[in-house]
């Protein structure tokens, strides 16, 4: 329990961010950590939570203008000097990101980088006690020694945050901003990453600042906690009592957004597709002449049947070969690094019938002819839509791609952004947006033009993978919702890829648990997802309901 303000090694008094010429981030918020706390702070994609860190660590732009007190130790960091803010930094307080492998180099070893984080606060010291340090803090961590001679791209992305852990804890910091810190990471491993974090932080006595959009996170590994909206701190307390019962009208809506409920009962519905012994193994090539030396099985011989109108989930940790099945089944592998049969049933407008097209064998024009039946929406809209491209454009894309209604055979203009339109309206996308580019727009709003983007071909399969994994509660379930109406207008057919068995539940009919390539369970959903029978599916299901 804190007992008064003199407790506290970080605070904020009445801070604003007033960036030049635009309306300001953050208002007028305060709040306080104690020494060996651990706080919480929770809120939507863009209500000024990352900024807040950004300006505790002294890294806002300059144009940034700064109002209030920023407290640490009792001295104040807005007149702290560029030196004097980077003495501190990494010793006195550090800072863990959201995506580890962009804050790695990638020209470097991981044993360099810890290095070079003891180096830049240490007094010198020999090699041998230089390189024990560094074999400590990656033991400290969970991970093997011989990490250290590896790069950040040979790493998992649990190893890689491990790894930005052990760079941060090096000096003991007083204070550890965790940022989003396992956003990307599957159910299980999130659990461990955050135990782990909380365990290194309880031996050193370091206090810690939680920033996330995922309440479950907070209410488990967090004494205290703020909620953030609009750039305002709206309401704070004791997290466990917090949470059960909130105040605010916005907290008690983001705690709801969790509930995602069931997919709805599919009816009986003919077969769109067959999957029989799908198999993903990538070859490995070694020496200067690149001869075969074996292969990397990603995924062993799976099998599956969807029907239309009808959701797959598949769920797994990362590395349990979701992804690989995904871009098999797109047909964007190549033939050594694939096999089995894939069988896609589609209306033949010719015959009035059905028509079985062989997915695998076909090549070609016929393989591009199929390519608009079978869309994929991806983890990252950022990543997937261009920069360069307004929002018309990247949904329009496809079109042009496919010669699909093709100007020369009488699409106009017009016709082509009333198309365009009318799909924004189909996903709930203001289409004032239309001529606004990705960068302008929210993480919820850039998934919903991906999702456009896919629809305007009129699919009849969806393969979606990880789409709500960086998007807060209520803008996931949000697009949840989006989803289940889509799939009742269209009758479309989802293949849905997560590490959430809650997502899973919302949306899935049948459902296929894989860990390391291999199928440990499959069946309906309502049964494997609720109450699994393999240790690995009970694994996943406690640590949603943690």
């Amino acid at each position: 329990m804190l007992k008064s303000k003199k407790d506290y090694l970080l605070e904020l008094n009445n801070i604003s961010l007033l960036p030049a010429n635009a309306p300001p981030i953050v208002k007028d918020i305060s709040m306080g950590i104690a020494k060996g706390e651990a706080v919480g702070l929770v809120g939507e994609s863009g209500s000024g939570k990352s900024m807040t860190a950004a300006a505790i660590m002294g890294l806002l732009p300059e144009t940034m203008q700064i109002k209030g007190k920023i407290l640490f130790n009792g001295d104040n960091l807005l007149n702290a000097s560029a030196k004097e803010k980077q003495k501190l930094r990494g010793k006195k307080m550090a800072m863990i990101f959201q995506e580890p492998l962009a804050s790695l180099n990638p020209l470097h070893t991981v044993g360099r980088q810890i290095g070079e984080a003891i180096k830049v606060h240490a007094n010198k010291q020999g090699e041998e006690k230089f390189s024990q340090k560094i074999k400590t803090l990656l033991g400290k961590v969970n991970l093997d020694q011989d990490v250290s001679i590896k790069y950040p791209h040979q790493l998992s992305g649990g190893q890689r945050q491990r790894v930005l852990m052990a760079i941060m804890i090096a000096h003991k910091p007083q204070l550890l901003i965790a940022d989003e810190p396992t956003t990307a990471l599957d159910a299980s491993l999130r659990v461990q990453m955050l135990k782990l974090l909380c365990s290194l932080c309880a031996e050193s006595g370091t206090s810690l600042l939680l920033i996330t959009h995922d309440i479950s996170m907070v209410e488990n590994f967090t004494e205290r906690v703020y909620v953030m909206h609009g750039g305002q701190i709206i309401e704070e307390g004791k997290s466990d009592k917090l949470l059960k019962s909130p105040r605010h009208p916005w907290t008690k809506r983001l705690l709801a957004a969790r509930k995602l409920g069931k997919a709805s009962v599919a009816g009986k519905s003919k077969k769109l597709l067959q999957v029989s012994k799908l198999a993903v193994h990538y070859p490995i090539r070694k020496g200067i002449l690149r001869r075969l030396q074996g292969y990397t099985h990603a995924l062993k011989p799976l099998s599956f049947e969807l029907a239309k109108g009808e959701t797959l989930g598949i769920l797994g940790e990362s590395g349990s070969g979701k992804s690989s099945m995904a871009m098999a089944l797109m047909r964007l592998l190549k033939d050594d690094e694939w096999n089995g049969e894939i069988y896609l049933s589609l209306p033949d407008v010719a015959s009035k019938s059905t028509k079985q097209y062989q997915l695998h064998d076909i090549k070609g024009k016929e393989l591009r002819y199929l390519r608009p039946v079978v869309q994929m929406i991806f983890q990252d809209p950022f990543s997937s839509l261009n920069p360069r491209l307004t929002i018309k454009q990247s949904i329009a894309e496809g079109l042009h791609l496919m010669n699909i209604g093709h100007k020369k055979k009488g699409m106009s203009n017009q016709t082509e952004l009333q198309k365009v339109k009318q799909v924004m309206r189909q996903v709930q996308l203001d289409t004032k947006l239309i001529d606004k580019y990705p960068q302008f727009l929210s993480g919820g709003q850039r998934q919903r033009a991906a999702i456009a983007r896919a629809l305007i071909m009129q699919p009849h399969l969806l393969i979606l993978d990880e789409p709500t994994s960086s998007l807060d509660a209520t803008v996931q379930s949000e697009i949840v919702d989006l989803l289940r109406t889509l799939q009742k207008e269209h009758q479309l057919s989802y293949i849905f890829i997560t590490h959430d068995i809650g997502l899973a539940v919302a949306l899935s009919h049948q459902a296929i648990i894989l860990k390391n390539g291999e199928v440990v369970e499959s069946g309906m959903a309502n049964n494997i997802l609720i109450k699994p029978k393999s240790s690995y599916g009970k694994q996943l299901l406690q640590a949603y309901n943690l």
